[in-house]
């Protein structure tokens, strides 16, 4: 298996958009998942814009944080908190 440069950067499967329920047959079992990079504290923020923060399970936690391109992320102080997702990027 080849070691990723970043190893701090998990991929973590999730819905969409969080909140929302799965669209899918009838037993209601979502077709549609996608994979999301969850960054963690210290990583360098690829693109400017919202990060959400989100536990193990990449389960948003309704919180945010303003992230700059470049710039390291910043310790995770909500409880449960491991990594952040980008929500909104920013346009310039």
């Amino acid at each position: 298996m080849k070691m990723n440069a970043n190893a701090d950067i998990l991929p973590l499967y999730a819905w969409p958009e969080p909140g929302l329920k799965p669209r899918g047959g009838k037993s209601g079992v979502g077709k549609e998942v996608i994979a999301i990079t969850t960054y963690k504290p210290g990583n360098i923020v690829p693109v400017s814009g919202q990060y959400g923060v989100v536990d193990a399970f990449g389960i948003y936690l309704g919180v945010e944080r303003t992230c700059v391109k470049g710039e390291p992320f910043p310790p995770i102080t909500t409880p449960r908190g491991v990594g952040y997702v980008l929500r909104d990027a920013t346009q310039h």
